[in-house]
């Protein structure tokens, strides 16, 4: 495979603010045998790039990658990704290509295990398969009142202090959820991992060795330093608390953060999902709640088209909105 390295992908599915960078840097520090690289874009784009065309076009995949904000951490040139590229003959040779340069850039090149945190990849399973043999995939799952907490609450970094992650709307968060859990319910089950946060916060040690043994990598014995750089920088300020021991009340922290109409909502919406008990608040009128919920949503859904402009058609990323749209018409 013209020298590229044949690496070893491990994947993790998850819906935001679940508890993923948390988990990967977890896994990372028991095994010295893995490395993690920081959320891009570049694996979905090549795989998006497969999906629709399925002929392999180095060029337009150069582009395509290069507008992706993220990739511009890595710190790779137009040049060498171009170079790289056109060496490929296919979809998989690019991933491994792109793998490789991003890897020597940060000096991690003796890595062969990799784990590939990004949510996205849920609507790219069947590509997974169809490139990679027996692909090792895992899912972490949150209480959706923890994980619809943290993106109300997280902090906003990405546009003019707000994020693109839930806008403080709380119905764009619970169908996100559902629409979520509904693509990971459809795949095949049986052929990926899935445990919940609230597992990995009640026995850190069992929950790291049963995925360990679930991806065939063996535990180190000693804990393998994990540098903080392996979060983008802005995203660093989103997970200030990864590199601090989780505590357990981080997985009831909504009890205290969210407010009563909200809880009344959430579990409305998503009462399914919610592994326990309900703690509805009976003062509290789910009419009431709804009404609050549309409000809210309106201003939310305004926040986002506006943040949508701003990324992708006044910083000029036409193309990787392109490829968005062909994606959401053709599939």
């Amino acid at each position: 495979m013209n020298n590229f390295k044949n690496y070893n992908f491990i994947f993790l599915l998850y819906f935001s603010r679940s508890g993923s960078t948390y988990f990967s840097k977890v896994l990372a520090e028991n095994c010295k045998d893995l490395t993690i690289i920081p959320e891009s874009n570049y694996f979905r784009i090549i795989l998006s790039h497969y999906k629709i065309y399925k002929k392999f076009d180095p060029r337009n995949l150069t582009h395509l990658i290069l507008e992706d904000p993220k990739f511009k951490f890595f710190e790779v040139t137009r040049e060498n990704l171009m170079i790289a590229l056109r060496l490929c003959n296919n979809h998989l040779e690019a991933i491994m290509a792109v793998t490789s340069l991003i890897l020597e850039n940060r000096k991690r090149s003796d890595y062969k295990n990799v784990l590939i945190k990004d949510g996205g990849l849920v609507d790219f399973v069947r590509e997974i398969r169809s490139l990679f043999p027996n692909p090792k995939i895992l899912f972490i799952q949150r209480d959706p009142r923890g994980c619809i907490n943290s993106l109300l609450h997280s902090p906003k970094i990405f546009l003019k202090g707000n994020s693109s992650m839930g806008w403080n709307d709380i119905e764009m968060c619970c169908s996100g959820y559902m629409s979520y859990l509904k693509k990971i319910n459809r795949l095949e089950t049986c052929s990926i991992y899935s445990f919940t946060y609230e597992s990995l916060l009640k026995s850190e040690i069992q929950a790291t060795k049963r995925a360990l043994a679930y991806i065939a990598l063996e535990a180190s014995i000693e804990k393998v330093a994990v540098a903080k750089n392996y979060i983008l920088q802005k995203e660093n300020i989103a997970h200030g608390n990864v590199f601090e021991r989780a505590k357990k009340n981080r997985a009831y922290a909504w009890k205290h953060e969210l407010e009563d109409w909200e809880i009344k909502y959430i579990e409305f919406r998503l009462s399914k999902f919610i592994p326990l008990a309900l703690c509805l608040n009976n003062n509290s009128n789910l009419n009431l709640a709804c009404l609050k919920a549309a409000g809210n949503h309106l201003i939310g859904a305004t926040r986002l088209n506006l943040y949508r402009v701003e990324r992708y058609l006044l910083k000029g990323n036409f193309n990787l909105l392109l490829l968005k749209l062909q994606l959401k018409m053709r599939f």
